[in-house]
């Protein structure tokens, strides 16, 4: 657990520049599930896409989130010759 909140609750310094807002919503046994709480569907405007994501796991998130908002930003992320990672706008 503590990795986990690691991983979700930092940022290294090379991503400060991103104004981004993080959603961690930790279930307990016997809770409801996180896709049953209630939000407003102009509140999801981006999906970043994982450089190794396989090409049928993308064109089914992508389909899923374009069914719940026409309008959102899909990115893939890639990787450069030295590691770094960026964004491409699909």
């Amino acid at each position: 657990m503590a990795m986990m909140n690691k991983i979700i609750y930092a940022k290294t310094l090379p991503w400060q520049h991103e104004g981004e807002y993080r959603l961690a919503i930790p279930i307990a046994p016997g809770e409801e599930p996180w896709n049953t709480l209630p939000y407003h569907l102009e509140e999801i405007t981006e999906l970043k896409i994982g450089a190794a994501m396989t090409d049928a796991d993308k064109e089914d998130i992508v389909d899923k989130a374009k069914a719940v908002n026409p309008d959102i930003k899909v990115f893939q992320a890639k990787k450069d010759n030295e590691g770094r990672i960026s964004f491409d706008q699909l």
